[in-house]
């Protein structure tokens, strides 16, 4: 039987082991980039995992709808920062989902995205695309936007998950998965085409 895709993780993957770790640097690094009071939006359907994030800030919160690679929304109005956590490696077209994400932002927003990123080897059909740093840059440039920081956390898996198989075995070794953690603003200067 065939794992169902989950884009966002509730509050049941928040208490296990992987959630639990995710979070944590995951606020961390958003800590350091809130710089006061706004209003947050959340790239997804409403989850508990972003709406955490919001209160340990005491941000509100408003979620998107509709699909990324075609028609999506949001309510209307400039948002101070935005939550795009685990979901652009999933979008078939991440160029168009980026472009209309300027609607919703200012030029003062600041965007926490954060995605995985894994040797080839282990790389899986959940995901549409997986970036190295080359690629993802060229991505951003595209789509007129530019990192204000940066940084690469190894995404640990429970102790026992390792011992599950010959492939969760090498994620421990040669191949760790990690997960990039970006802050983005609006560029300077737009794309010219």
């Amino acid at each position: 039987m065939a794992k169902k895709l989950n884009l966002k993780v509730d509050s049941s993957d928040v208490r296990d082991f992987q959630g639990r770790v995710r979070f944590k640097f995951t606020r961390k690094f958003v800590q350091e980039g809130i710089t006061g009071n706004g209003a947050v939006l959340s790239i997804g359907t409403e989850n508990r995992f972003d709406t955490l994030m919001a209160e340990q800030f005491n941000l509100p919160i408003s979620f998107t709808s509709g699909d990324f690679d075609r028609e999506w929304s949001a309510p209307e109005q400039k948002y101070d920062y935005v939550f795009c956590f685990e979901v652009i490696e999933h979008l078939m077209n991440p160029l168009h989902f980026l472009d209309g994400l300027h609607r919703y932002i200012s030029q003062d927003t600041r965007i926490f995205l954060t995605t995985p990123y894994r040797p080839h080897l282990f790389w899986n059909n959940q995901h549409f695309h997986e970036y190295d740093q080359l690629r993802f840059k060229h991505l951003l440039d595209s789509a007129g936007f530019a990192v204000v920081r940066h940084q690469t956390r190894i995404a640990w898996y429970h102790p026992l998950f390792y011992l599950s198989g010959v492939r969760p075995f090498l994620r421990l070794t040669i191949g760790r998965s990690r997960t990039h953690l970006f802050e983005l603003k609006k560029a300077d200067q737009q794309p010219s085409l």
